[in-house]
């Protein structure tokens, strides 16, 4: 094989493996409510289990480019209870939708 073919078949294998990578990226969108139906902005975490990496960008609803695969939700609002569970990434595209409800603690007085 010459050189040039070489390096053809090289860029042909190196935009087939990206494609692929691309393919088998997800995007997940949070809609988070209390149990009135107030829309809340909680903090996200999308942790992958087993490396337990945390794959929520720092703000906003919704994460691009997430690998599929098998991750731990959690979301947490000040004031309500902390929600978790477990999620499988296995579409381009996941909604999870949260209904929070308020917290049982007393505030503290003033």
């Amino acid at each position: 094989m010459s050189p040039r073919s070489f390096l053809l078949v090289l860029i042909l294998l190196s935009e087939a493996a990206l494609a692929a990578q691309l393919a088998s990226a997800a995007t997940v969108a949070v809609v988070a409510t209390s149990n009135l139906g107030d829309a809340l902005k909680p903090k996200i975490h999308l942790y992958e289990l087993g490396s337990h990496r945390d794959h929520w960008p720092e703000t906003g609803q919704t994460a691009t480019s997430i690998p599929f695969g098998y991750y731990e939700i959690e979301v947490v609002e000040p004031g309500f209870r902390h929600f978790a569970r477990a999620i499988d990434i296995i579409d381009d595209h996941t909604d999870v939708r949260v209904v929070l409800s308020p917290s049982n603690q007393e505030r503290p007085r003033a």
